[in-house]
């Protein structure tokens, strides 16, 4: 088991972020920090580190009058040293939260390792806040929510841009299941229907079975399948043809058409065709190397003329690197990226460039967000001790940040907004939406 490491800031980054601190006043005050510094998560966790180092730094006058400090664990050894980590955290009682990278598998073990007032701040866990001791919850996820997304992406393509067919196609795995149900929910509460869904496997290439089950052709079947039934029916004109074609084979689906020709009967090579695809739009909640790859492969079977929607595992480079120019016009969720045009994102982007000389990705905006929460609700009353810290957690019910607005939920549970991302001539862009039929208003 790899051990902790306790270490008060990266020697990297200490005097960007901690100067003027030696007139403090130390009152022993800390905030607990569980990242993966090693092992395969190591450049996420660096990334994360920088984030909230940053925070620090904007909150400098409010962490220089506390004489707060920043105690750095790493769990790059796995859930053993994450449970150590949490463990000797726990034991410090000058720590009033933990802020972490922890995962839905793991952070059972954090909670269990951890003392029962200790607040933890984890919003990549993926899961609900969970409850502790006097009914305080002892975990505030602050991230975006799948339902959140799946709630945007449909409405956003009902009531802004009048789409009302969809079909899925999404991988065949829990997170796939839940997201096409919890979309398919949000497309009825919206008024639309949700026709074919289709699964792949995760490490498929080949998504030829799935292209045709969504009523997809590549264009030598495409043709044939259109000459061979005018040969077969040569007193047909253009318009019976496509009446023809579409009772054939759309059976209220996909169907082949003619949308050009130079003159009848037709030939081989005498007219263009296009599959009429019987959906407005398809949700792909894949990751960015799955819908590299399944883009040209809708297009290659002449699954055109929709709108792609996906979720925030789109949100790379690497979906335009590996889709390429197919990768256009989709439609995605997510919480940052560098080249946001917002006044905030614009500002903690500069920053962080100043600072570290490179552009923060997602993980660095993240837990900029977690850490200026924390240190926002230290600051308002839960500095003095842990039950103030969790009181002042359980009190918060907004907070706008870099990487989206969070509220209190329904449930008592804290939500960050999601964002909508495309690509255009290449780049990823923020998402303006236009603005929704007066019908859908």
């Amino acid at each position: 088991m790899a051990s902790s490491k306790r270490v008060f800031v990266s020697a990297l980054l200490a005097a960007v972020f901690f100067a003027g601190t030696a007139g403090a006043s130390n009152k022993g005050v800390t905030i607990g920090c569980v990242l993966p510094l090693s092992g395969d998560q190591a450049e996420a966790g660096a990334q994360a580190l920088k984030g909230i180092q940053l925070a620090f730094s904007a909150k400098s006058r409010f962490v220089d009058k506390a004489g707060l400090k920043l105690v750095l664990k790493d769990s790059g050894g796995g859930g053993d040293s994450m449970a150590e980590a949490m463990r000797e955290l726990s034991a410090d009682e000058t720590v009033l939260a933990v802020v972490g990278m922890f995962t839905q598998a793991n952070v059972g073990r954090a909670l269990a390792a951890s003392a029962d007032g200790l607040a933890i701040i984890a919003p990549s866990a993926g899961a609900k806040q969970t409850v502790g001791q006097n009914g305080k919850r002892r975990i505030h996820w602050i991230e975006a929510t799948d339902s959140g997304q799946a709630g945007l992406l449909a409405e956003t393509a009902i009531k802004n841009l009048g789409l009302s067919r969809f079909a899925v196609l999404r991988p065949d795995d829990q997170y796939g299941a839940e997201m096409a149900r919890l979309f398919a929910e949000a497309v009825k509460k919206n008024g639309g229907t949700v026709g074919v869904v289709e699964k792949f496997e995760a490490a498929q290439t080949d998504f030829r079975a799935q292209m045709t089950a969504l009523g997809g052709m590549d264009d030598q079947h495409l043709r044939g399948a259109i000459f061979t039934y005018a040969k077969e029916h040569p007193e047909k004109s253009v318009d019976d043809l496509n009446d023809a074609l579409r009772l054939t084979y759309g059976k209220g689906r996909s169907y082949p058409r003619i949308t050009k020709t130079k003159g009848m009967p037709l030939t081989k090579n005498n007219f263009s065709f296009e599959m009429k695809v019987g959906y407005d739009a398809l949700f792909l909640p894949a990751g960015y190397e799955q819908a590299g790859l399944i883009l040209p492969a809708l297009s290659f079977y002449n699954i055109a003329d929709l709108v792609v929607l996906g979720t925030d595992r789109m949100l790379s480079p690497e979906l335009v690197t590996i889709g390429g120019k197919y990768a256009e016009n989709v439609l995605f969720t997510g919480e940052f990226y560098p080249t946001m045009s917002g006044e905030a994102a614009r500002t903690f982007v500069d920053d962080f460039r100043n600072a570290v000389g490179d552009p923060p990705d997602a993980a660095a905006a993240r837990y900029y967000d977690a850490m200026m929460i924390t240190l926002t609700v230290a600051e308002g009353g839960g500095a003095g001790e842990r039950k103030k810290m969790l009181d002042a957690l359980d009190n918060l019910a907004t907070y706008v940040g870099v990487t989206g607005t969070v509220t209190r939920g329904p449930d008592g549970n804290l939500e960050k907004s999601s964002l909508l991302f495309t690509v255009e001539g290449g780049k990823i862009t923020e998402y303006e939406p236009p603005p929704p039929a007066p019908s859908q208003q």
